[in-house]
Parts: C-alpha cells; structure tokens; sequence
C-alpha cells in the first residue's frame, strides 16, 4: 500500500471482507448481550458493540470514499472470512460442543 503498488480492486475486496468480518463481530456481541444477565458485562459488550458499528459506518466509507470506490451491497464472503465468521457466531449462539 505504502507503494501504491496494490490493485485498487484488490484493496476494494480486503475491506469488503473486513466489513462482512465485522459485521458477524457486531451480531457476535449482540448475541452475548442477549443471553447474559450481567448488567456490566451487558454494558461492556454494548459498548464493543458500538465501537464495532462505529468502524464500520464511518471508517469502512471513508475508506471507499477517499479511494473512490463502493462496496458492493451484498458482500460475498471468501472461504476463510466465511469459515471464521460462522465458527465466532456458532461460538456466540452456544452451537460448539466442548471437547
């Protein structure tokens, strides 16, 4: 990037998977909200959860935005950036069995 080498398009896909990422992380923490009955700890995710949708409203736009680009409305996650997010919300929901 520092070399402005990096395919415009390819940079455009690395924050279009971010934002998927962050996304889940967002329901993650939504989820965690829902299934405590911890105020302060219903507090704490609230606030991760916040900070979570603060990245991606304004720095993911300003982001398409200074390099002139959209991220298209429906993201279609890689294969890893899939594989992570449904392990971390089967993870938020209680669907992992211990070992």
């Amino acid at each position: 990037m520092a070399a402005a080498t990096l395919p415009l398009e390819s940079f455009r896909d690395y924050i279009a998977q971010d934002v998927f990422y962050l996304a889940a992380f967002a329901e993650a923490y939504g989820l965690a909200v829902e299934n405590t009955d911890d105020d302060q700890a219903k507090a704490v995710l609230r606030d991760l959860q916040h900070h979570v949708q603060e990245e991606l409203e304004q720095v993911h736009q300003s982001v398409a935005q200074t390099f002139g680009f959209q991220l298209p409305s429906k993201i279609v996650p890689n294969t890893a950036t899939r594989a992570y997010t449904e392990f971390l919300l089967a993870v938020a929901k209680g669907n992992i069995r211990k070992c």
